[in-house]
């Protein structure tokens, strides 16, 4: 953010650490924002085992699960993006591997680049080390980019599905009592059923104080419209 904060050019390009990617390519990022306002690279083909193949397909896996978007590399971080992208998203802590996902939600074209591999991934060292520390903060904003917005759509689903569970539950419950007579003191279902229709009316208001909340402090009338 530093450096974005310095950059003064109409054009911002991005580039990755470890010579992944050819100088000769940066090309392709200025002729794909002549018809999008951010043009992201992608590495053909990816390096490393099949540990880092499974957890590269995982994490995109469930970014295309979540946000719908079909982004293919965000760990490249070769990008060529116009300046008014920055002064309307704000990024803090590591967000910025997800400025693609950012700028696709907030209504801007974006263009995937392919690129040839050059040169190495990072250090075995370095990178096995990291590997394990990045993954969680990746899903995290995976799901907090996803939800910052519409909260009640991630937490009312799962509040309603937990709630049901609950209510089928303590149903089936009344019905043996009423028809076969049977006892419901000291039944462990009983309380499952409590617990299931506690637990989901808790999740869904939580989604619905998040709603308020945006709705309350959201002063950008582009992100009201949005979640409209």
């Amino acid at each position: 953010m530093i450096g974005f904060e310095h950059a003064c050019g109409a054009i911002i390009v991005s580039l990755p650490a470890y010579l992944q990617v050819a100088g000769s390519e940066i090309g392709k990022l200025m002729t794909a924002l002549d018809t999008a306002d951010i043009a992201v690279g992608y590495r053909e083909p990816r390096a490393g085992g099949w540990f880092q193949s499974l957890r590269r397909n995982a994490f995109h896996g469930l970014l295309r699960f979540v946000t719908r978007l079909q982004f293919r590399d965000l760990g490249c971080n070769a990008r060529a993006f116009k300046r008014k992208i920055l002064d309307e998203i704000h990024l803090y802590g590591d967000q910025d591997r997800f400025l693609p996902v950012l700028a696709e939600r907030q209504g801007f074209r974006v263009a995937e680049v392919p690129f040839a591999r050059h040169g190495s991934p990072a250090p075995g060292g370095l990178q096995t080390a990291q590997l394990f520390a990045r993954f969680p903060r990746h899903i995290y904003r995976v799901f907090s980019g996803a939800l910052h917005q519409k909260p009640l759509r991630f937490f009312g689903m799962v509040g309603l599905v937990i709630l049901s569970v609950g209510v089928l539950e303590l149903a089936y419950l009344i019905f043996e009592r009423v028809y076969f007579h049977s006892p419901l003191a000291d039944r462990p279902a009983l309380l499952l059923a409590a617990l299931f229709i506690v637990l989901g009316v808790q999740i869904f208001a939580l989604g619905l104080l998040g709603e308020l909340i945006i709705f309350t402090h959201a002063a950008d009338p582009k992100i009201i419209k949005s979640i409209e």
